[in-house]
């Protein structure tokens, strides 16, 4: 019972102390305590404190105080002024360039349509003989170009923005390869209205018949053309802009200085009281750190207000910049705009503000310094000053009864400037991977909510961006010397290249066990010198699917069946005919040979490389107004050719199932295409999109690591929508449903006998490019007899060529199937 009395007894002391403390604390008793401490005088009833106590005390505090003020002034300036420097040096220039680019890429499109298009309203007929493109095109390619890489140089974008920026650098490349194919084929007017529209389609989100560019519907998914994503950036940079003025950290800043300012003028003004009652003496220390404060505050405070305003009075005219619309005046007038945008910063004067900030900072710290060595001073020559003998007892226990405010002053001070000292010394410390991949449209998103499921586990952010122009795309970010640091690429011949540059780096051990042939067999590429090293494995397929197939409703299999054909791809347009090409040579004369055509060992004009060709060319349309609708439709135009082009049957890879339903079925091409050998029933053609690390770094390593687990395979798997669910080397994450066509074509690839990698995703870039641009030639052609001889001879050249120059670094394309 006493032990619980006792427990009681010190609960309610506890209780009576808390109530003390928090009545001390209390500001209507604090602050009048704190103004009595500042001015030497002591609390009702007690006695008065040494003189050497109080000089002791305000020597310390008061000049923290002052530090503490010019801080937190100084960084709201500071900030303020870091904004401004961001929409002034940054942002505004950049907004400036991409206005630029993107009316000067409207122009040159304006003007390869009034070159190229069709004239008299007629469809790509014979209207007389055309000229080449012209300098005045080659002026806005340029230009636009040039516009480009000076927006990169402003430094006004993150890592994705950055490399969005770099994106759309390579699909310019894209877009001029385009449009100079419809100027070499000027004569052919469907190989010229084929190079427009590729053109086009590369340049402009939405286009007229006549390929002139126009406003896109909105989508869910994001942009994919050349102007859409500049457009997207410029708006991205104009809401940054919009927000710097309205940003909540200046205010917050500002209030603190407010706050700190009022402590600190009721310390030294009740100092400087105390000086003048009890030491009889004006100090002119203090006197001038009064007035270099207020000449401090002020001028900082001002400064801050001023460009603040600038910021706010620009933001009209940044978001007016990217308005303008496609004219030859435009281009003036963007310049005129940025002009007054400059005209309104220097106005404001943000580097004469900023000069003026650090002297007056540096001046302030001085006067501190300078008042607490006064206080010093003061101290020394009035040691024993003191009023009437008090017991020392009773002096102790009144130093232990100052108020909570003034015992906590140094304290809090300290912790305010290191908390400045803080936000003014570190950044963002998440990490971005930035990862280039072929995936847009919407395709992308079950890939990123797989990103999304590692950016939990690593703590990592990724920042994806797609595009089909990657060949063009790498190029210029390995040109800039940017590239991302994982990339996701379709083609070995052009991961081999990277390799072989010392571009891709080869695969560490812990990685190594995911590099699954045959999508990512062996290469040979230099070190040092003519140094060679073999055996060495550069990415890992994170993604894979079929070819070799035909796609048909279930059910129809009409005697005369009419084919599906879609050349169309933007930058890579073309690919689609050489698929047929590469399934007709693995069909008919197997494995070996086709392994041998695809690592450059098989000339271009043997018998059985022509024999392909013509085989495919019995199935093209004869009609060649057909032919020149082949060459510019897209490949799934309108959600799927056998949906929307008249047609029964459609050679595609796996991964046009997306936008089928079930009923729409995948069957090998050997039971629709007539004189296949038998015995080649069960190779098939593949293609897979392969990770490589561009750019060292533990975070993509782990990236890499993290896409060939099951966890992020099984996240990217039920992101899908069950009719794209994606195919993974190997042993899949779960099983599709039973009677899909996601089943279908994994049966057909698990029971497969030899799988061979697409070819010309094999061959180097160079000869890959030459084989689809003489794809779409052939379809092209009024004689494709005629024409054949040429095309695989001009093939041939190039062969030898990279032969000569050993583009070719593979050996064995083809393997049984990895055991799931």
């Amino acid at each position: 019972m006493r032990a619980i009395d006792g427990v009681r007894d010190r609960s309610r002391r506890t209780a009576r102390q808390a109530r003390h403390h928090l009545a001390r604390a209390d500001p209507r008793r604090s602050l009048p305590a704190l103004w009595r401490w500042a001015c030497g005088e002591p609390g009702p009833g007690r006695p008065q404190p040494l003189t050497s106590e109080l000089l002791r005390a305000r020597r310390t505090v008061l000049p923290a105080l002052a530090l503490l003020v010019f801080a937190l002034t100084a960084a709201t300036y500071f900030d303020v002024h870091g904004r401004t420097d961001q929409v002034r040096d940054r942002i505004s220039p950049a907004l400036t360039d991409l206005a630029q680019a993107r009316v000067q890429l409207d122009l040159a499109q304006d003007e390869a349509v009034r070159r190229f298009g069709d004239r008299d309203g007629e469809s790509g007929g014979a209207d007389g003989p055309r000229v080449a493109i012209g300098e005045r095109y080659e002026k806005f390619i340029s230009t636009s170009m040039q516009a480009l890489n000076s927006a990169t140089r402003t430094r006004a974008f993150d890592a994705a923005q950055a490399q969005e920026l770099g994106v759309v650098n390579g699909l310019v490349q894209s877009y001029r390869n385009a449009i100079s194919m419809a100027s070499e084929n000027r004569d052919n007017p469907a190989l010229r209205k084929a190079g427009l529209s590729y053109g086009a389609a590369v340049l402009c989100d939405a286009a007229t018949p006549a390929f002139e560019c126009r406003a896109a519907k909105d989508t869910k998914a994001g942009p994919t053309a050349v102007l859409g994503r500049i457009a997207a950036l410029e708006e991205q940079l104009a809401h940054e802009a919009d927000e710097q003025p309205r940003a909540a950290m200046p205010v917050v800043l500002a209030v603190a200085a407010a706050l700190a300012i009022g402590l600190f003028a009721t310390v030294l003004w009740g100092t400087l009281r105390f000086r003048s009652r009890r030491l009889r003496l004006n100090s002119p220390a203090l006197w001038a750190l009064a007035a270099v404060a207020t000449v401090v505050c002020a001028l900082l405070l001002a400064g801050a207000v001023v460009e603040q305003v600038a910021q706010a009075a620009v933001r009209d005219d940044l978001d007016e910049l990217t308005r303008y619309a496609t004219s030859p005046e435009s281009v003036a007038a963007i310049e005129t705009e940025a002009q007054g945008i400059a005209a309104r910063f220097d106005d404001a004067g943000p580097v004469g503000w900023a000069q003026t900030a650090r002297i007056a900072v540096g001046c302030g710290a001085a006067a501190a310094l300078a008042a607490g060595l006064a206080l010093y001073g003061y101290g020394r020559e009035y040691p024993a000053a003191r009023p009437a003998a008090a017991p020392r007892r009773a002096a102790a226990r009144d130093r232990g009864r100052r108020p909570v405010v003034v015992r906590l002053l140094l304290g809090v001070t300290v912790l305010a400037v290191l908390g400045v000292s803080t936000y003014a010394c570190t950044g963002p410390e998440r990490r971005t991977v930035t990862v280039l991949g072929p995936w847009t449209d919407g395709e992308e998103k079950p890939f990123v909510a797989a990103l999304r499921s590692i950016e939990r586990r690593t703590g990592v952010h990724y920042a994806y961006t797609g595009t089909r122009a990657l060949r063009d795309t790498l190029l210029a970010q390995l040109q800039a010397d940017a590239p991302p640091d994982v990339a996701i690429l379709n083609s070995l011949g052009e991961l081999s290249e990277y390799a072989d540059a010392g571009s891709v780096l080869p695969l560490p051990k812990a990685v190594d066990g995911a590099a699954i042939g045959p999508w990512a067999p062996d290469v040979t590429a230099k070190v040092t010198g003519d140094a060679q090293v073999t055996a060495r494995r550069y990415w890992v397929p994170v993604r894979v699917d079929l070819k070799s197939i035909v796609w048909r409703k279930q059910g129809g299999r009409p005697e005369n069946p009419r084919w599906c054909l879609g050349l169309s791809s933007g930058a890579t347009s073309g690919w689609p005919g050489t698929d047929w090409v590469e399934d007709l040579l693995l069909r008919t004369e197997g494995p070996a040979v086709y392994e041998a055509f695809a690592t450059g060992e098989l000339p271009w004009t043997s018998p059985a490389v022509r024999r392909a060709w013509e085989k495919w060319g019995e199935l093209l349309p004869d009609d060649p107004e057909q032919a020149a609708a082949a060459l510019t439709r897209s490949f799934e135009d309108d959600g799927g050719l056998l949906t929307s082009a008249g047609c029964d049957l459609e050679h595609q890879g796996s991964f046009i199932r997306r936008h089928y339903p079930d009923s729409y079925v995948p069957a090998p091409t050997t039971e629709f295409v007539p004189r296949l050998r038998a015995e080649h029933a069960d190779s098939y053609e593949v293609s897979g999109d392969m990770a490589a690390v561009f750019q060292d770094g533990d975070a993509a390593w782990e990236l890499l690591s993290e896409l060939t687990a099951p966890r992020a395979r099984t996240a990217w798997d039920k992101a899908a929508d069950p009719r794209e669910r994606p195919l993974f080397p190997g042993a899949a994450p779960g099983a599709p449903r039973p009677g899909s066509a996601t089943q279908k074509v994994r049966t057909l690839l698990d029971e497969a006998e030899r799988i061979c990698f697409d070819a010309s995703d094999a061959m180097p870039p160079t000869l890959r490019n030459a084989f689809q641009r003489a794809a779409l030639e052939y379809v092209g052609s009024k004689n494709r007899a005629g024409d054949l001889g040429p095309l695989l001879e001009s093939l041939e050249h190039e062969r030898q060529f990279q032969d000569e120059d050993r583009a070719f670094r593979f050996d064995d394309l083809c393997e049984a199937p990895p055991e799931t």
